[in-house]
C-alpha cells in the first residue's frame, strides 16, 4: 500500500520479501558517540564564527 502511495507503483512477491528483509535489519539502534570534554571558555576564548 505504502508503495503504491509513495511510488506509484505496486510491489509484487520477491520484493515485497526484500523491504521485508531490510526493515526487519532497521533496529534503530545508534553506536554510542564520545564527544570530547572541552576547556572552560575565558574571556580570551575567541568566539565561533557562524555563518
Amino acid at each position: 500500500m505504502m508503495s503504491s502511495a509513495h511510488l506509484g507503483a505496486t510491489l509484487i512477491g520477491p520484493e515485497v520479501d526484500l523491504v521485508t528483509t531490510f526493515l526487519k535489519s532497521a533496529t534503530g539502534k545508534k553506536e554510542l558517540v564520545m564527544h570530547p570534554v572541552l576547556p572552560t571558555p575565558t574571556g580570551s576564548t575567541p568566539q565561533p564564527w557562524l555563518l
